[in-house]
């Protein structure tokens, strides 16, 4: 089994783009370990069972139902997406995300929440160690748009490690809308605020500029069979318009083409998730708990820190760490070969 290609340099929240040092770009790859899982959590949000919630209401009428969705959205309210959706869809993403919680190691799944706990923790609690560590040398960190909202940032990487995507067991009983409409809604508003704060002339987000196209534009539906039909978008400013072609699936009109493929790639999907209980991932585990555990001590150690040179020489760590992954790769490419 392959390791997941994790993203060594991409920004993060530091977002050292000009450092030239190689050890400092080791000590950095190092730290981005301790986020990398955010993003695979994230794909495992939408599970559910029986928590009640407020929804909002999706109309049958499709051109109607496309406002509704695209308002909320506008509004910071991704439930609406999951609302949208028909029942069997909802079912067959809840049979996903079960599988999933059903073949994850636990043990693996929990111990890197604990560490984005900590890794988050380490970069509120240490700012200033960071802004004057070899990592910052090269930028002006806390000048920066980062250093203006560190506290921001930060916070909202620890709305999603303080969620219940935080353990298997409470993922295992987390409701998607309700998740959506809460931990969803605050990281969707964080970073809007986020995109707000950094541009130099801030306008209207995605959504909102498509609720507007909305309202300046005719959408027309037109039924070409019972279950089946088009949306026609006529903006003012272009005649032709655009035609999406919709299903009828369970009552809910869905893109054709969403409607087409959902069969297999749910199919697919579930296939997946058995493998994470299969023997390449059993291969990997002692790996990748040697990793977890490095990173979980080196993150303890800046905790522990009492002095920027403390702090400093406890960072170096983090070089070692992202040898480490890189000749446990190496390896694997050779034996895949």
């Amino acid at each position: 089994m392959n390791l997941p290609d994790l993203p060594l340099n991409r920004r993060f929240i530091l977002q050292p783009t000009a450092l030239k040092a190689a050890t400092g770009g080791a000590i950095r790859r190092g730290i981005l370990l301790a986020t990398a899982s955010v993003a695979l959590a994230l794909v495992a949000a939408l599970v559910a069972f029986n928590v009640k919630r407020s929804r909002p209401v999706i109309p049958k009428p499709p051109d109607d139902a496309v406002q509704v969705v695209v308002q909320g959205l506008a509004n910071h309210q991704p439930q609406v997406l999951w609302d949208a959706l028909p029942a069997s869809y909802q079912a067959d993403i809840r049979q996903i995300i079960a599988a999933f919680c059903a073949n994850m190691d636990p043990e693996i799944y929990d111990r890197t929440f604990r560490i984005l706990g900590k890794a988050v923790k380490v970069l509120n609690e240490r700012k200033d160690y960071f802004a004057r560590s070899p990592v910052a040398l090269s930028v002006p960190l806390l000048e920066s748009s980062i250093g203006r909202n560190w506290s921001h940032d930060v916070g909202l990487l620890d709305a999603v490690v303080r969620s219940d995507l935080a353990t298997l067991a409470t993922l295992k009983q987390m409701d998607p809308g309700v998740f959506l409409a809460s931990t969803g809604h605050k990281v969707m508003a964080g970073l809007d605020d986020l995109r707000a704060r950094t541009q130099r002339s801030p306008g209207p987000n995605l959504w909102e500029k498509m609720n507007q196209s909305l309202k300046d534009a005719r959408i027309q539906f037109v039924k070409t069979t019972e279950d089946s039909g088009y949306l026609k978008f006529i903006s003012p400013t272009n005649s032709a318009g655009k035609d999406v072609h919709l299903t009828r699936v369970e009552g809910r009109w869905v893109p054709a083409d969403l409607a087409a493929s959902w069969p297999s790639n749910t199919a697919q999907a579930k296939a997946r998730m058995g493998k994470l209980s299969g023997p390449e991932f059993a291969k990997a585990k002692p790996l990748l708990a040697t990793v977890l555990g490095a990173l979980e001590n080196n993150l303890d150690s800046l905790l522990k820190a009492g002095s920027q040179k403390e702090f400093d020489e406890k960072l170096k760590g983090f070089a070692a760490i992202g040898g480490m992954v890189q000749s446990m790769k190496e390896l694997q490419n050779r034996g895949s070969q």
